[in-house]
């Protein structure tokens, strides 16, 4: 895959300097290299499908120089890495549970579901989804029927998200996680589609794609990301890869996927790798596929402007070159403050908005929570 990319916004601004700019084009699928089955003998996986090998080094966390200055982190609330658990194929019976593991540990998770399947015993129910929305977890697609053969592509792509709009009034599917299972149905000469990442672009701003691959952070394939196994308990995924400037995981997007998870030794393992994060969220960004997705994508695209920095306020301005009406998510910047800075307070067109102090190295900074295209960002120090 050709790619041209430009980063620019991990530089400390200064007042008036430009930020971000990135361009990454996208490759078609020529058939299913999602799937969890390796293709038939005799088959290889398109290489415009793969992740980039090596993917671009990601930096480490950035922290401006002078007072004034600011920056767009990586990822949300300046975390190291980003984690995303996704539940594939409805997984109705498994429901409960994962509410419970949601609700003990506070995460929340991605249910890709297969549309034309809801109904059945382990499709589910709409009124089982509505109600993981509510409580803060997130529903997507997988496609109407996984892809069976009894529809084209596009219909698949745009059906599923007609279906889970229409049975959760308000609730918006943005990204698509490609199904696999190709190489089974053509041994067994059952009918498939295949995957087209061209036609995904038109409804979807991303896609979890191949396996056993880390997302990078920088470069991301938005449309065709990885995903990984376990929860940093696999040789190849674990937290320390992530945190190892040397290692090709580093600061990256380690995405799992489950199905059925019936088996109380599959629940333990589960539950141990939940822990694990809790222990570590300080360096672990725990969120839905769609929202770290969303977060890179405007965060590729974004441009940041220091337009004002003294001793009274900070003003900056946060724009991108995207759909305001779809990519509405706050983006973490970090400031560094003036020594006489005990504390902050922070407005977005006079609307207030998050922010934190954070030290490093005897320096304090803000870590201001922004959606681009909003209007501007004032700072202004607060009693501690």
């Amino acid at each position: 895959m050709n790619r041209n990319v430009t980063f620019r916004w991990l530089r400390p601004l200064a007042i008036g300097t430009i930020a971000c700019a990135a361009t990454v084009a996208r490759a078609q699928d020529p058939g299913d290299m999602a799937g969890d089955e390796a293709p038939p003998a005799g088959e290889r996986a398109d290489p415009r499908w793969t992740m980039p090998a090596p993917p671009p080094r990601a930096p480490p966390r950035d922290w401006p120089a002078k007072p004034g200055e600011a920056s767009i982190c990586l990822w949300r609330d300046d975390k190291m890495l980003a984690f995303s658990i996704t539940i594939d194929d409805n997984s109705a019976p498994d429901i409960p549970w994962w509410i419970e593991m949601g609700n003990q540990y506070g995460f929340r998770f991605t249910w890709f579901i297969i549309t034309r399947r809801v109904g059945t015993a382990f499709g589910g129910t709409w009124e089982q989804f509505r109600k993981l929305v509510e409580m803060g977890h997130d529903v997507q697609s997988h496609t109407a029927t996984h892809n069976a053969g009894s529809m084209t592509i596009e219909d698949e792509y745009r059906l599923a998200i007609e279906d889970i709009e229409k049975n959760i009034p308000g609730h918006r599917v943005r990204v698509l996680a490609y199904p696999g299972g190709a190489a089974v149905r053509r041994r067994r000469g059952q009918p498939y589609v295949n995957n087209d990442v061209e036609v995904a672009a038109k409804y979807y701003i991303g896609a979890r794609g191949a396996g056993g691959q880390t997302t990078p952070a920088i470069g991301m394939p938005y449309l065709r990301t990885g995903r990984g196994a376990g929860i940093f308990d696999h040789e190849r995924w674990t937290l320390n890869s992530f945190l190892n400037p040397g290692h090709l995981n580093y600061r990256g997007w380690h995405i799992v996927i489950y199905h059925t998870v019936s088996a109380a030794r599959q629940r333990t393992g589960i539950e141990e790798g939940l822990r694990r994060v809790k222990e570590h969220e300080a360096d672990i960004w725990v969120g839905l596929f769609r929202e770290v997705v969303m977060y890179a994508r405007q965060r590729d695209a974004a441009t940041l402007k220091v337009d004002r920095a003294d001793a009274r306020e900070i003003v900056f301005t946060l724009t991108d070159t995207l759909d305001d009406a779809i990519f509405d998510l706050p983006l973490t910047v970090k400031v560094r403050l003036f020594d006489a800075w005990q504390g902050v307070s922070a407005q977005q067109a006079g609307k207030p908005v998050t922010a934190r102090i954070v030290e490093h190295e005897g320096a304090r900074f803000a870590l201001v929570e922004a959606v681009p295209d909003r209007g501007r960002v004032t700072i202004r120090p607060a009693a501690h």
